[in-house]
C-alpha cells in the first residue's frame, strides 16, 4: 500500500475558494500513485466526472480488481 492509514486518516490541509478535494476508496487510490492524481485532479480542462473516470481508467491499467468510488468535492 503507497500511503499508510495514518496518513489517509490524519492529514489537516487548509483548502481555499477553487480548491478540489478528493475522498477516495482503496480500489482506487492504493493502485495509483500520488502524483498522477495530483495531475488529474489539477486538469482544468477534465471536468469531475471525466477526472473520475480517468482515475479509475489508471487504477485498472495498474491491476486494480477493487471496486472504485470517490468524491470530489470542489470549494
Amino acid at each position: 500500500m503507497p500511503y499508510s492509514e495514518e496518513d489517509l486518516l490524519s492529514q489537516e490541509v487548509t483548502m481555499h475558494e477553487g480548491d478540489s478535494f478528493l475522498m477516495a476508496t482503496d480500489g482506487l487510490y492504493y493502485f495509483i500513485e500520488l502524483d498522477q492524481m495530483e495531475t488529474v485532479m489539477r486538469d482544468s480542462e477534465l471536468s469531475y466526472e471525466d477526472k473520475f473516470d480517468l482515475l479509475c481508467q489508471k487504477s485498472n491499467e495498474a491491476g486494480n480488481f477493487d471496486n472504485q468510488s470517490a468524491l470530489i468535492v470542489e470549494f
